[in-house]
């Protein structure tokens, strides 16, 4: 028996690809001795699931998408199945500047084909050599900054939208304000968020560079309540900003609400189901047995009510607020 409507997912992150050739200081994914990367195939059964068959948001990311050995040939697979599909996101470290050009010009064009909109976000932490400490790679800022330049020419050309992600953490709260002015002289949509422990990203031993002390965590919610009254950013934003910003000094829950825990998935480059990125535990294997029975079953369905009551309360990661559907 199908779920009510409004019960399957709207949402999914799909992380493609395991390979990352940054050396962030908040993440060790790159690490890992082996790195999968999702086949197209293998994606094209994966979301012939009737899990997704209400999915009108897809998140690409990793690891490091434009590593992906062909992007998009798996994108192209999954829009053949995902028929519904009315955004395209996708998250880069814009390290490989005419890679990340070629390869995003190709996906705005299978979404324009597709009907579906298309986004890239490029990971900034903060300027010159801020950016490439965070980062661990010489140059990081130097080759994310012409990836932003060329995106933006691309875009004017195929009509798709780029902005800038910045992950707030120990390493770099001196340039929050100065990546604000930058990025706003260049028209650049931005999107603050704070660093977290998430077991997908292996961080657990990076504490030193992501926990706060309470005078930083001070600091971080003084910045965040300024951009809640900042009358360019929509409502959503600041209120998520007015959010994290009040949970940052007093501890207080979670206000600005999630659609995760009801109405998204997180699938990895192995096919594994979770129900976040940031908190949700492994379901099972989306592509050795049903996403939906995974979803719907009653492990599936006590993850979904421990998530809500013991993470999200607690979560101040950038996921959207509730969408009406």
């Amino acid at each position: 028996m199908w779920p009510l409507k409004g019960r399957l997912p709207t949402d999914v992150n799909l992380a493609v690809t395991e390979r990352c050739q940054a050396r962030c200081t908040m993440c060790n994914i790159w690490r890992r001795r082996e790195s999968a990367d999702l086949r197209a195939e293998t994606a094209r059964r994966l979301f012939s699931d009737r899990l997704y068959s209400r999915v009108r948001r897809l998140g690409l990311g990793g690891g490091e998408p434009i590593l992906h050995p062909d992007l998009p040939g798996l994108l192209e697979a999954v829009l053949g199945v995902l028929t519904g599909l009315e955004a395209v996101g996708l998250s880069t470290n814009g390290l490989l500047p005419e890679r990340t050009r070629s390869t995003c010009r190709r996906l705005a064009q299978l979404c324009s084909r597709a009907g579906a909109a298309f986004q890239v976000a490029v990971s900034l932490d903060g300027l010159g050599e801020v950016h490439d400490r965070v980062r661990g790679v010489p140059r990081a800022f130097e080759r994310a900054s012409r990836s932003i330049a060329a995106l933006q020419a691309a875009a004017k050309q195929l009509g798709f939208q780029v902005s800038v992600t910045a992950t707030i953490t120990r390493r770099n709260l001196g340039d929050l304000e100065p990546l604000r002015e930058w990025c706003r002289a260049r028209a650049l949509p931005l999107r603050f968020r704070v660093a977290s422990v998430i077991e997908r990203l292996d961080n657990a031993g990076c504490e030193e560079a992501i926990l706060l002390c309470d005078a930083e965590r001070e600091c971080v919610a003084a910045f965040l309540g300024d951009l809640a009254g900042d009358s360019q950013l929509d409502r959503d934003e600041t209120r998520y900003y007015g959010g994290i910003a009040a949970m940052l000094r007093d501890g207080s829950r979670r206000r600005s609400g999630c659609l995760f825990p009801d109405r998204g998935v997180m699938v990895d480059a192995r096919g594994d189901l979770y129900h976040c990125s940031v908190g949700g535990g492994r379901l099972g294997n989306g592509v050795k047995e049903s996403s939906y029975r995974l979803f719907f079953s009653r492990g599936g369905r006590h993850g979904r009510n421990r998530l809500k009551s013991a993470v999200c309360l607690w979560c101040w990661h950038d996921y959207p607020l509730r969408r009406r559907d």
